[in-house]
């Protein structure tokens, strides 16, 4: 059985993109991970560099908490504005292939992984801790194996947490569903799809006062007191940050 773990902000795909996925899972059983390319992704951007796809302003090194590649709102907002203008017209994408790249004893975000079940249940499933350090890093590393990306099939990654709210104020989300309306109007049976999730949005937005009302069906867990404290000063400091947002000139993309 081959599992596919996708996050939920992954907002564009590849046509085909569980085809190929599963097809390149299927082809090569020697990874314990593999990954598609994924459009904001620290070592799928480290790749995309390395391989003259993606032009940046100075060397970025492969590390999966990079100040720039993962940290940065602003470099995200680039890669973003730079895929949708320049990538997604026309499939321009596919000039982004790069082939098979396989990625040893270094962590990378796994917004989108497959593996197969049997890898995993000879550790019967088990994962201590943190969940990426360990499948994308420790496990691979104590059982002598590498992952791998598929740099032939492209996703697009929406935003990590550090990311969010600068990407929230720059309409990203807005400008991919601009483009995925245009793209499935051009197929019946998605532009179907389409307009009735559209329908069912609007249907929901316009009950909202009256879903609001109606209690939680969810087990709630009191929150302890020193992480209700830690909690309140992110948002505290988070506030600031708002505060003194300026967008920055510095541009870390070469166009």
């Amino acid at each position: 059985t081959i599992y596919l773990k996708m996050d939920d902000d992954i907002i564009w795909t590849e046509p085909d993109f569980f085809e190929k996925m599963v097809a390149f899972r299927v082809n090569n059983p020697g990874y314990f991970l593999v990954s598609p390319m994924v459009i904001n992704n620290a070592l799928s951007s480290y790749i995309l560099q390395i391989t003259g796809k993606l032009k940046l302003s100075k060397y970025m090194n492969a590390r999966a908490n990079h100040s720039i590649l993962w940290r940065s709102g602003e470099f995200a907002f680039e890669l973003h504005d730079w895929f949708l203008k320049t990538q997604l017209p026309g499939a321009n994408y596919r000039q982004l292939y790069c082939g098979k790249r396989p990625v040893a004893m270094n962590r990378f975000s796994i917004n989108s992984i497959l593996w197969f079940g049997k890898d995993m249940k000879e550790f019967n499933g088990i994962i201590p801790g943190d969940d990426e350090e360990y499948l994308s890093c420790i496990k691979p590393t104590e059982l002598g194996l590498a992952n791998c990306f598929n740099g032939d099939t492209i996703v697009s990654h929406f935003s990590f947490y550090s990311q969010r709210e600068y990407l929230d104020r720059e309409n990203i989300l807005e400008r991919y569903g601009e483009h995925l309306h245009h793209e499935w109007s051009k197929i019946p049976k998605m532009e179907q799809i389409d307009k009735t999730v559209q329908a069912i949005l609007i249907d929901i937005e316009s009950k909202k006062s009256e879903i609001i009302q109606n209690p939680v069906p969810y087990k709630t867990v009191p929150v302890p007191t020193k992480k209700r404290w830690k909690l309140k000063f992110k948002q505290f400091t988070r506030m600031l940050k708002h505060r003194k947002y300026k967008p920055s000139n510095k541009k870390h993309i070469v166009v």
